[in-house]
């Protein structure tokens, strides 16, 4: 990765390094609202690991001025931010890339969900809009190994792996000197006293126009093969990423209204799928207890 040539004041201090389907979207909205927070529309540029994952995700920005260019609206800002889902996961690639440009004081925020929640969520997500996903769930979980290993698709196809937690945090736990870990339930059972902490570890006051909201939720299918089949063809693919990329705002408001029909709600995870998960992640869930302290017993027991 090439050196970042900006001035301090045209990049983030601040970053929402993950996970996928974990309130990160919501999270970065709620912030950008408070007058002394910039985030730039355009979420996940991805910029620290592009090394990685240029060509498998959209909206990779992979050239250092763009980067920093994101920023430059924001440069009277006490804080600076972006969101980009993968730097948890990938977080042996984008550390170094991040110390090197940002340093040590930059704050991490970094959300979490029960990990097997969140890999059924992150393949509806990924299975809605990537056309390279035509596996069941259950498939999918037994394919990863290969997707692994010849870097298939997206890294976000990577369910399983990327639940596993500890390593992650830790990770950014050693790295950097300010990390503040939210849970996903905590921001959605109250999300106003989570903001209120987050603004907290920024060292800002709480303002009126933070609150909590659930943007990009999940949880929905498309109704029919056939719109799945339109929606994730080549070339609305293309006008897509064009259109996120040209006007963010824009971009936003057409899919809501076209989406609005389009899709359905989900059927429930299999449960003998949600229990082999979630006995795959016990040894994870305890050793991140640890890390950050916290009671996370909930996210082992099956309804």
């Amino acid at each position: 990765m090439g050196a970042v040539v900006a001035s301090a004041d045209h990049l983030p201090n601040f970053l929402i390094v993950g996970a996928h389907k974990c309130a990160t979207t919501s999270i970065s909205n709620a912030l950008s609202r408070h007058p002394d927070i910039f985030v730039p529309f355009n979420k996940e540029p991805h910029f620290f690991v592009q090394s990685v994952v240029r060509g498998r995700v959209p909206n990779c920005v992979n050239n250092s001025r763009r980067y920093s260019h994101l920023f430059q609206a924001g440069a009277t800002h006490k804080w600076r931010g972006e969101a980009s889902v993968l730097y948890l996961p990938l977080h042996e690639v984008a550390i170094p890339n991040l110390l090197r440009e940002l340093g040590t004081e930059t704050r991490i925020i970094i959300s979490l969900r029960n990990p097997v929640d969140r890999a059924y969520s992150a393949w509806l997500d990924v299975s809605r809009g990537n056309r390279l996903e035509r596996l069941s769930f259950k498939a999918a979980l037994v394919a990863e190994g290969q997707r692994r290993s010849t870097a298939y698709g997206s890294p976000t196809m990577l369910y399983r792996q990327l639940g596993m937690y500890a390593s992650q945090v830790e990770a950014y736990l050693a790295a950097f000197r300010r990390v503040h870990v939210v849970t996903f339930d905590d921001y959605v059972s109250r999300p106003d006293s989570c903001l209120a902490a987050m603004l907290n570890f920024l060292d800002l006051e709480h303002a009126a126009d933070v609150v909590g909201a659930r943007d990009n939720e999940g949880g929905r299918v498309w109704r029919s093969s056939l719109t799945r089949g339109i929606a994730q063809s080549s070339g609305v693919t293309m006008l897509r990423r064009a259109g996120k990329r040209v006007s963010p705002k824009a971009y936003e408001m057409v899919r809501s209204h076209a989406q609005g029909n389009a899709l359905q709600p989900v059927q429930p995870m299999a449960r003998e799928i949600r229990e082999e998960l979630t006995d795959s992640y016990r040894g994870d869930v305890g050793r991140l207890e640890s890390l950050i302290s916290r009671d996370l017993a909930g996210w082992l027991r099956t309804p």
